[in-house]
């Protein structure tokens, strides 16, 4: 009975013994660290970013205003108002362009004078132009208008547009065409109305086909 509490006593003894020893062995290895928090510093601003200087030798351009579009196609010494009275010079000034071409290529349909004139103008264009055509006429060079004054009848729908034709640069059959006193130059004015038919864009209604002399 001795011999087994001595044994259980000791068995005891060991394993209190072998937790000392472990404890021991524990405390020999190194605590662990944590590293400081790396210390942050202010961050510094971006330097500032500059573009490379232009060259001396680069050419800019600048836009016109709108409105200030030079044009060589209507030329004018009229003081306009406002948008309806330019484009009612605008018309005169299509209008002439679609007569030459019409008197500059026969296989050009007349039909295209309905582009740019309504009423007793396009009645009496019609005719002239197929009599031309009839009696083989042929034109080279082209009309230029100068519109000289543009009066409101109606805002929008109706105008009077006086004009000074330039026919200089105008030849028939390699001829200049005998005008009299007119010469070159021939004062008019067209009736310009709006067309119901294409949105109310304005188009030559009255040509008179009645001229007087003329500075441009």
């Amino acid at each position: 009975m001795g011999r087994t509490r001595t044994t259980t006593r000791d068995l005891a003894m060991l394993l209190l013994a072998g937790s000392l020893m472990a404890g021991c062995a524990d405390s020999d290895e190194p605590e662990e660290t944590t590293m400081p928090e790396a210390q942050t510093t202010p961050t510094q601003a971006a330097a500032p970013t500059t573009s490379e200087p232009v060259s001396d030798d680069t050419e800019t351009t600048t836009a016109p205003p709108v409105g200030e579009t030079p044009t060589t196609e209507a030329p004018s010494s009229a003081d306009l108002e406002d948008e309806g009275q330019e484009a009612a010079s605008q018309a005169v000034v299509d209008f002439w362009k679609v007569l030459d071409s019409l008197a500059q290529d026969p296989d050009l349909p007349i039909q295209e004078l309905a582009t740019v004139a309504g009423g007793q103008a396009i009645t009496q264009w019609v005719s002239t132009a197929q009599g031309r055509r009839d009696s083989g006429q042929l034109q080279t060079g082209d009309s230029h208008v100068t519109v000289t004054g543009v009066e409101t009848i109606e805002e929008a729908e109706r105008y009077e547009v006086t004009v000074c034709l330039n026919w200089t640069d105008v030849m028939v059959d390699a001829e200049k065409p005998d005008r009299g006193e007119l010469g070159d130059h021939g004062k008019t004015t067209y009736v310009v109305e709006a067309d119901p038919a294409r949105e109310g864009e304005l188009i030559v209604t009255e040509d008179p086909m009645e001229y007087e002399p003329c500075v441009p």
